[in-house]
C-alpha cells in the first residue's frame, strides 16, 4: 500500500471516533506514515486524539552507548524502546484505545488491546535481538517476521 492509501484507511476508520485534537491524525500521523513508507507501526485511535507507534528497523534508533534529547530530557536507544513498549500499555488509561489498528507494511487491522501489546512485545524481543546480533537470519527484518508469525 502506498502512504496515501493507508492514510486514508486509517481517516475511514478514525475520523468518526475523534472528538478533539483531530491534528493528531491529519497532521502528526500523516507525517509520520509519509516519513516511514512501509514501515509497521500501531496506531490508538479515542475520542481526544490519536498516538501512532512506528515500529522502525533497529538502524533508526541511536548507535549503541549514544545518548541524544528525547522528551524532556535525554536517553539511550534502550529507554526509547522501553517507552514505546510502555506508550502501548498507558493507552488504555489514556482514552486511546476505542480504535486500534495495526500496519503490518501490507494491510491494516484492527486488533485489540491485548494483541497490541503482544505485537509491541514481539517488535521489542526483535529489535533486542538485532543489538544483541542474536537473529538467526540477517536477512529477516520486523516486517517478514511479523508476516510469518501471521501465517
Amino acid at each position: 500500500m502506498k502512504p496515501e492509501d493507508v492514510f486514508d484507511v486509517l481517516c475511514r476508520r478514525s475520523l468518526p471516533v475523534i472528538k478533539a485534537f483531530k491534528n493528531d491524525l491529519l497532521v502528526h500521523d500523516f507525517n509520520a506514515i509519509k516519513a516511514h513508507p512501509g514501515t509497521p507501526f500501531l496506531h490508538f485511535t479515542g475520542v481526544t486524539g490519536t498516538n501512532i507507534v512506528m515500529l522502525v528497523g533497529p538502524d533508526e534508533f541511536p548507535k549503541r552507548g549514544e545518548i541524544i534529547p528525547y522528551l524532556f530530557g535525554t536517553a539511550r536507544r534502550e529507554r526509547i524502546l522501553d517507552g514505546m513498549v510502555s506508550l502501548v500499555d498507558s493507552m488504555r488509561f489514556c482514552n486511546r484505545s476505542a480504535l486500534i489498528q495495526l500496519y503490518t507494511g501490507t494491510t491494516v487491522k484492527t486488533i485489540s488491546l491485548e494483541e497490541a501489546k503482544e505485537e509491541i512485545a514481539r517488535y521489542r524481543n526483535y529489535i533486542y535481538s538485532e543489538w544483541l546480533g542474536l537473529t538467526k537470519d540477517g536477512q529477516k527484518n520486523y516486517k517478514t517476521i511479523n508476516t510469518e508469525k501471521r501465517g
